[in-house]
């Protein structure tokens, strides 16, 4: 089987670092795969790009302008029937639209994927978005999501196009050593020997950093030594940091920027939160499960399919003190926060289990193709 993935870009972000996992997964199964990338990918951040091609993946840049451009949805066609391919799927807006037109063009079947539960009003423009749902509806043979509450945001959209969750996966970290812990703890907060919190993602609007920050502030009193890591890049940088400074917690809160050694940063915190105002299904959640620590989370997009009472906690967004509040109560209970901890990285190995995944996706593939 050979299949065709096009993406937006391979700059940092959980469409690309997912679709990187699959892929190498499914060259474990025996799966041929190429990469269309409708950006150059120059940025240093595009480290996809670059794990790909270590990876032996054929990647292809096909950069262009403007949305409606025929004449580069008929180059990509070219591509697609040259490839020879048995199917294309497709991640995120642009590679909905495109893709699927391409895909079309070349008469290969196509899976369009959808990976949030939200619109950003931010970005949200109408004719982006009804092409992306006239692609959604007449050109896709599939539409693939990787969470329940993404599958119910975008129904009216897809019409009867038929639409099958299948959610992320991710592998077990090892358990580190004391001294690999320590030292991962040494190089991300310094000589603080207090609780330490971790947040990873996009410092994006969406993800609520600013009341993640208010929510520690407000620890500080009881838990003078807890540390804050926000692990990550983004628009949103500057203003957080600002945000740390005159809240005076400079000594406390840690944004490492982005980090490709992020395993080794999970196993040695001792609590993830999540302070998303909306949400997919949250790769760095899930990966945070599975180093084996206890969630607080808000409860928006997947949360509440993959946090339960026995790996954590879920609370509203937009509610610093409710954020606050649960963060206090694990970190005034260490072997509660032990226990949900070891519960969270079981059912990561139940139910979000690597190892699996990938059959799971051929299987579809099979379906789709009528093999």
């Amino acid at each position: 089987m050979k299949i065709a993935q096009i993406i937006d870009t391979l700059n940092w972000g959980g469409a690309q670092k997912m679709m990187t996992a699959l892929t190498r997964e499914l060259l474990a199964h025996g799966v041929e795969v190429v990469i269309f990338s409708l950006e150059s990918d120059t940025d240093p951040s595009a480290v996809f790009l670059l794990q790909l091609r270590q990876m032996g993946v054929e990647v292809c840049l096909c950069p262009g302008h403007g949305l409606l451009n025929f004449t580069r949805v008929q180059r990509l066609a070219q591509k697609l029937r040259d490839g020879h391919f048995d199917l294309v799927q497709t991640y995120l807006t642009y590679s909905n639209i495109l893709g699927a037109m391409a895909g079309r063009l070349a008469r290969i079947p196509v899976i369009a994927s959808i990976r949030s539960a939200a619109v950003d009003p931010r970005h949200y423009n109408p004719l982006r978005f009804h092409l992306e749902s006239l692609s959604l509806r007449f050109l896709a043979r599939g539409i693939l999501v990787n969470g329940y509450s993404i599958a119910e945001f975008h129904a009216p959209r897809v019409g009867k196009i038929p639409v099958r969750v299948i959610p992320n996966a991710v592998s077990l970290p090892p358990r580190p050593t004391a001294e690999e812990r320590q030292q991962a703890r040494r190089d991300l907060i310094g000589a603080r020997n207090g609780p330490l919190i971790i947040s990873v993602g996009r410092l994006s609007h969406a993800k609520g950093y600013p009341d993640l920050i208010d929510a520690f502030a407000a620890l500080l009193p009881d838990f003078p030594d807890a540390s804050l890591a926000l692990v990550g890049s983004g628009e949103m940088e500057t203003v957080l940091r600002d945000h740390v400074e005159s809240l005076g917690l400079r000594e406390s809160v840690f944004l490492t920027g982005a980090r490709q050694d992020i395993p080794p940063l999970l196993t040695a915190s001792d609590l993830y939160v999540s302070a998303s105002h909306w949400e997919g299904m949250s790769v760095a959640l899930l990966e945070g499960m599975a180093a084996g620590l206890p969630i607080v989370a808000t409860y928006v997009g997947d949360a509440p399919y993959m946090v339960t009472r026995e790996t954590g906690t879920l609370v509203a967004p937009r509610a610093p003190e409710e954020l606050s509040h649960a963060m206090r109560v694990l970190l005034e209970n260490p072997s509660l926060m032990q226990r949900l901890g070891q519960a969270a990285r079981q059912r990561v190995a139940e139910h979000y289990n690597a190892a699996t995944w990938a059959q799971t996706f051929i299987d579809y593939y099979c379906e789709m193709i009528g093999k």
